[in-house]
Order: C-alpha cells, then structure tokens, then sequence
C-alpha cells in the first residue's frame, strides 16, 4: 500500500499531528514476493514472467517526491447560462517516500509554494490517498475535506471585472470519499507497480485489460447558494442549489499500456470509462430535488520516466472526471507527482 497525504492546515502543530496520524494508519501492505510457498495455488496468484518484469521489492526503496494537485468544481445554474468554478487555494507540495518488502509508505506534506491567501483565501484541507497494488489487483481509496474556496472565472462572468480578479467563499466545504477496486488480466508481463510504487521494473513493452467496481460519496455546500454571489447585482437565489449530495456505485474496465524504449525510459498510460449509477439530492432555496440516474465518468493515468536496478524518476498523472449534469455540477480532479530515487541494499 501506499498513502498520499496532504494537509494545509493552518499551523504547523496541526500538520505535525495529521502527518503523525497518518504515518501510524497507513503503514501497510504494498506488495507480494513472487513466491509466497511452493504450492501451486501461490505460484498461479504470483508468477510474472521475469523477462517483462523485475521484481525488486527485496530492495528499499527512497524517493523525493513534488505533488501538485487541482481540484476544481464547476456548478451551473438551472438555466444553463452561469457556469463558475470554484477552487481550493492549492499548495505545491514536497515530501518523501519508501518502499521494502511488503511496506510502502509516502507523504508530500510540506507546502513550498502557494497563492496569496489575501487574494485568494485560506484553504483548510485533509487529502489522504492510498494505492493497494498487488500483482493481479489494485485499488484506490481516498477521503478528502476542503474548507475555502475562490471563484476562479470571475473574468469570463463578467468581463467588466479587471481581469485576474478573484472572489472568495471562505463558507464552502466538500467532502468526497471513494473506492476504486480493479483486477489486471495481464499481470504475467504488466505491471501497475512499476509505474506507481517503483518496487517493480517493467523491462519490456506490454499492456493489459483491467475491470472492476467503484464506489464514491460526495457532498459540496455553502452558507448561501451556491454561485458568484458579488460578481452579479442580481441572481436569483432558486436557480442555484445551497448543497449537493451523491452517491454512486459502479463498473469500469479499460486498458493499460507501457512502452519501453532505449532499455531503461518508458511511457505509460491507462484509461477506463466509468458508468456510475447515482442517486443524488440537491436543493435550491425551497426546492429538493433527489434524483436517481446513470451516468458515465472516467479515470485516467499516464506516467514518464525512466527505471533501473538502482535509480529510477518521472512523472506520473492521475484524473477523475466526474459530470453530474442532472445536479448541474461537474467536478475535475487532478494530480501531478514527480519522483525520484534510488534502491539500496
């Protein structure tokens, strides 16, 4: 397993003891030797073919890593015609990470840069993310707090603003939690784990379907509605909801690839739509409007970089697109990491 945490909580004492937390809860398992006994049922779970795939968990496994995340939420009013977006006031974020045997473990949780909290509010934030890689099966499991937001289009609403111009809404709050649980049909000759917990080395070109299930709770509310409230002189209050709340269950399946050139550089990515069935319930001011309905999303990831026995680096990329047009809210989730590192022992 491998843990993601952020926080940007306002003092250091609280990210002290957030980082302590999290260092004590998400210390767990990341991998699998390649061969757990002799018998045959472990050998078929585990075997990988060993000119595809280096298995190097044997090795500890450093890394410094640079985290940028976007989290952007769009609401739209019942007409159609007032889209805004609003976004946390993120922090490029530094940490580190390890990998030995079956323990994994990384943070980014030291902020190095960030926009004026003048200009743009103060972000309170609790993002914690973990990947669950075996061999034949993955997951991903995050739960996330945000607290403070800004408009980030205030311009394109209404362009007699000076552009760049921004308006906060300290009063909005999101909480989203969601489960991604995925089984890989290639795992003889793929490997997810070179690409996102480097204790594996993808040597030779090689691809794989992968299929699985997804569940996901997200809720977004404010004080008042919903909408640019001081870039309008007027917006009628029952044309925006003051909270939405969703939850989904659901099936995805695609395709991952690596290609390997040049022995030790490589580029990966890998896609699956999602067709999610959402049960959701929004209001405006004296209107609910629950509503159950399908709807597609979908993940994607891609990486870069290049692997040895002993040094490896890149950057990998990770998005969630999620569109619920029936609660006019569309919500894009972005993560950048660079890495890099080095194996001893």
């Amino acid at each position: 397993m491998e843990a993601f945490f952020i926080s940007s909580f306002v003092t250091q004492r609280m990210r002290l003891i957030l980082f302590v937390i999290c260092v004590g809860t998400f210390l767990s398992v990341s991998g699998q030797k390649t061969e757990f006994s002799n018998n045959a049922a472990s050998r078929s779970y585990s075997y990988h073919d060993s000119t595809f795939i280096l298995d190097l968990t044997q090795k500890l496994t450093l890394k410094v890593l640079l985290v940028s995340r976007l989290n952007e939420y769009s609401i739209t009013d019942t007409s159609g015609n007032i889209s805004t977006n609003f976004v946390p006031n993120e922090a490029l974020s530094v940490g580190l990470g390890f990998n030995y045997k079956f323990i994994g473990f990384s943070a980014a949780f030291i902020p190095i840069a960030s926009k004026s909290s003048d200009d743009y509010g103060k972000t309170q934030r609790l993002d914690l993310q973990t990947h669950i890689l075996t061999r034949k099966i993955g997951a991903d499991l995050r739960f996330s707090y945000y607290k403070g937001f800004y408009v980030n289009n205030a311009y394109a609403l209404n362009p007699n603003l000076v552009e760049g111009q921004t308006f906060k809404r300290p009063d909005i709050t999101t909480t989203d939690v969601s489960a991604n649980l995925f089984y890989v049909f290639n795992s003889k000759e793929f490997s997810f784990r070179s690409l996102f917990t480097q204790n594996e080395w993808q040597k030779k070109t090689a691809g794989s379907f992968y299929a699985g299930s997804r569940f996901s709770y997200f809720s977004i509310s404010g004080d008042t509605i919903l909408a640019p409230l001081d870039i309008y002189d007027s917006i009628s209050s029952y044309q925006f909801p003051t909270h939405i709340n969703a939850f989904s269950l659901g099936v995805s399946g695609g395709y991952a690839y690596t290609l390997v050139f040049a022995k030790h550089f490589f580029v990966s990515g890998a896609i699956a739509p999602i067709f999610n069935l959402v049960n959701n319930s929004s209001n405006s001011l004296g209107n609910n409007s629950p509503d159950q309905i399908g709807r597609i999303g979908f993940t994607f990831r891609a990486g870069t970089g290049f692997n040895s026995t002993r040094y490896f680096g890149g950057l990998t990329y990770f998005l969630d697109e999620t569109n619920l047009d029936f609660a006019y809210l569309n919500h894009n989730r972005q993560m950048f990491r660079f890495y890099f590192g080095m194996r001893v022992f």
